[in-house]
């Protein structure tokens, strides 16, 4: 076997990815039980022992090890045992810091030791649980430590539920906290007038912040930013500008900031002389207490460990492989916390490092090759430009799945705010000791130190309002994806491919997938009925014509899809302006979704109408999208979906009348199906509305106010939708077994799940979505 393979001189590397890999299975797809890995794991234990014994190489057998170790690590982090859903007696303590929303007052806090018992008496245990409640508008916020005894409904948090959507449960997963806990009957707290957290660190890191802001002023968000990760202070339009220029990433404490400290931390006790392993021990233990003081947030943590390994093998004298020392971190990291292989900050930092020690070593080594002599100047412009080329292209694929732009601005200045980060950083910390003596003197020698960031802050707005400062694009399918990759290690010096062969192998790849991708494209018609509680909206998609009917209470989901496939909204239909139903189109808006037309019920704004439905309408027309009415009669028209307006008819309501009232009805003829929606319509209006329907999507969620036996036989649907929360689904009983007594099929998205109906040349073609499908 040839010595220098790239198997036998990192073998570390190959374990790590394998791991990697059994972790991603083990996260995103569903496994019957333990017993899969345990006997994957037996029988790659078994390769091992049969290897060694004929004196075969083991690596292969090792890495079979690692992969079923990884799936069995992630399964069990992913499918934890919590007690059944329902209603508990609740003993707990609070856990950080508490917030309050100011739309509607809900106040959510973390939850630790929590004790559950039911009304039989038996008593559970869950380590943490997410908890959330409506109290009066006085009521105090949850202070850390404090303890809780409440009534509440325990409830099992939600996987993604719609294509491109939040992923909430593992959200929660990722930080700990794998149960949900909702409402506070007969709350108490103990003790009741805590006013300061009980968490010395929590207690700290507070005043750090109000120490920098007596020192700072209005520049002191930013340094909080980047010296405690609090970023709550800073204006919207601040942190969008940080995204449009392509730096977001610094207002988030990771690895460029953990990077920064340890390198003031090295020149500091490299002047001092001091041996090796004492600068190692002080390094890792400022970055152990700097990660105690983030309350152990998992970015800070990761970054912490690869900074430590690293330093390690930069410290021992001998020469060590970057990627050996990248692998061993990556491997640390994941036997701890292996759902952090889906964090989105997790995979932009290994990818950002794994690049610059890839790509980035191969252009330095090309430069290095064609200018012999040394130019200080020039030499670190150069470094600098193929450190910020070589991360930004591995990063980009990640990037554009998640944030659909990809900031061509940040090529240009993302060294620039690095090393604007660094000074920022270094001052703040050199002056909070000095403000916690003497404010005053702290003060006037923050002054530079606000100019700094004065300047940094102006930058960013020039850099990020350069035309094509940041370019949209729809999130790269998996194929496209890994092709992307290997193309890019296809340029390193890693893989032996000469000359030639490197062009032709990565334009082989990139063909295969372009081709895969649009072979496998699907243009059929579809209706998607979002999952978003007891609410509405849904996507009609013909070839790249895109309708959309009502944007739900929050449009989040829905804008990330729409972003995520590269769609713009040809038309948007809100069928009544209660908030369940326009209140999502404020984050369209704000997630830059195109809009070409909205479409409004005639007397939509004559009826009554949700506090809010006028602005959003405003922010609409102030972004120049046409607003019009629609009544009784009026058709829009694609190539192969029509709407028809059956509801409201121009002149048949009165001022002041309820908006359900007035709900838009549309029949819909997706391709040759039929398929009537009607919002929020009430019986005394719903016959206007009644036409022959092949599928019926029950209005208003469902309620027994709608929907009644003469209208179900007029409409003589072959199948219902329902847009329900499970927690609401009562409400529907009555619809639900009236549908269930004239034979039609029922499907819901109370089950957590979108609805899917694709009209193919066979028939209709109806599905749920799955949080199990690869993306």
């Amino acid at each position: 076997m040839n010595p220098r393979a790239f198997h036998r001189q990192r073998p570390i590397v190959c374990v790590a990815l394998f791991f990697g890999v059994g972790v991603w299975i083990g996260g995103r797809w569903f496994l019957p039980g333990l017993w899969v890995p345990l006997a994957g794991l037996a029988c790659s234990l078994l390769l091992v022992a049969v290897s060694a014994a004929y004196r075969r190489p083991v690596i292969l057998a090792l890495c079979f090890v690692s992969l079923f170790l990884g799936l069995f690590r992630a399964h069990w982090a992913a499918n934890p045992a919590l007690p059944a859903e329902g209603k508990y007696e609740v003993q707990a303590r609070v856990s950080g810091l508490s917030e309050r929303r100011e739309a509607d007052g809900r106040i959510k806090a973390v939850l630790r030791q929590v004790e559950l018992r039911d009304e039989t008496g038996a008593a559970y245990h869950v380590p943490a649980a997410y908890w959330t409640y409506y109290p009066g508008a006085d009521a105090p916020l949850p202070v850390d430590g404090q303890r809780v005894q409440m009534g509440a409904r325990l409830y099992h948090p939600s996987g993604q539920q719609n294509p491109y959507g939040f992923d909430f449960r593992m959200y929660l997963l990722q930080r700990g906290t794998p149960a949900g806990l909702s409402g506070a009957s007969g709350l108490t707290f103990d003790p009741a007038g805590q006013s300061a957290p009980a968490d010395r660190w929590l207690r700290a890191r507070l005043n750090m912040g109000s120490l920098l802001d007596q020192m700072l002023g209005q520049r002191s968000p930013l340094i909080k930013a980047l010296l405690l990760g609090s970023r709550d202070d800073l204006p919207e339009e601040t942190v969008q500008e940080f995204r449009d220029a392509g730096i977001a990433h610094v207002l988030a404490v990771s690895g460029l900031h953990v990077g920064i400290l340890a390198a003031a931390l090295m020149f500091v006790l490299r002047r001092l002389h001091l041996h090796p392993r004492v600068q190692f021990v002080v390094v890792a233990s400022v970055l152990l207490l700097y990660c105690r003081l983030l309350d152990f947030s998992a970015p800070v943590v990761r970054a912490a460990v690869m900074s430590c390994l690293l330093l390690a093998g930069h410290l021992s004298h001998e020469r060590t492989d970057p990627l050996t020392s990248l692998a061993l971190a990556f491997l640390v990291i994941l036997a701890v916390r292996p759902l952090d292989l889906f964090n989105a900050g997790f995979q932009l930092s290994f990818l950002a490092v794994l690049g610059i020690f890839t790509l980035g070593d191969r252009l330095n080594f090309l430069y290095a090759r064609r200018i012999k002599r040394k130019r200080r100047l020039l030499d670190g412009v150069v470094l600098a430009a193929a450190t910020t080329v070589s991360a930004s292209l591995f990063t980009a694929p990640v990037v554009l799945r998640v944030f659909h732009r990809f900031p061509l601005a940040g090529l240009v200045f993302s060294p620039i705010a690095c090393i604007a980060v660094a000074w920022l950083m270094w001052g703040g910390l050199l002056l909070l000791p000095v403000a916690a003596v003497w404010m005053p003197a702290a003060q006037v020698l923050a002054q530079p130190l606000s100019w700094l960031a004065e300047a940094f802050t102006r930058a960013t707005g020039f850099f990020a309002g350069l035309p094509y400062a940041a370019v949209r694009s729809p999130a790269p399918g998996l194929l496209i994806l890994l092709a992307v990759y290997v193309v890019l290690l296809l340029s390193t010096r890693y893989l032996r491919v000469r000359g030639w062969r490197r062009l032709a192998a990565g334009a082989a790849v990139l063909l295969v997938a372009v081709g895969a991708g649009a072979a496998g494209r699907d243009d059929a018609v579809r209706y998607i009925q979002f999952s978003v509680g007891s609410a509405d909206a849904a996507v009609i998609e013909d070839g790249r014509t895109t309708f959309v009917v009502d944007v739900g209470v929050h449009g989040g989901d829905l804008s990330n899809y729409l972003l995520s496939v590269g769609r713009s909204v040809d038309t948007l239909f809100i069928s009544h302006l209660h908030n369940d139903h326009i209140g999502g189109l404020q984050q369209l808006l704000e997630n830059d979704v195109r809009i070409d037309r909205i479409v409004l019920p005639v007397h939509a704004l004559d009826v009554q109408v949700a506090d809010n439905s006028r602005q959003i309408l405003a922010l609409a027309e102030a972004r120049g999208i046409p607003i019009q009415y629609a009544g009784k009669g009026d058709v829009f028209q694609s190539d192969r979906v029509q709407a028809e307006v059956l509801w409201p008819q121009a002149g048949a309501l009165y001022p002041g009348m309820d908006a359900n009232h007035s709900s838009m009805a549309l029949l819909l003829n997706l391709d040759g199906v039929t398929l009537l929606t009607a919002g929020d319509l009430t019986e005394e209006y719903e016959q206007y509305s009644a036409a022959s329907a092949q599928v019926l999507k029950v209005a208003h969620h469902g309620a027994r106010s709608g929907t009644s036996p003469i209208y179900l036989q007029a409409v003589s649907p072959q199948l219902a939708l329902l847009s329900q929360s499970d927690t609401y689904l009562q409400r529907a009983a009555a619809v639900t077994d009236r549908l269930a007594e004239g034979g039609i099929p029922i499907i819901s998205t109370a089950e957590g799940r979108a609805l899917m109906l694709t009209v193919r040349p066979e028939g209709l073609q109806v599905e749920h979505y799955s949080d199990r499908r690869v993306q």
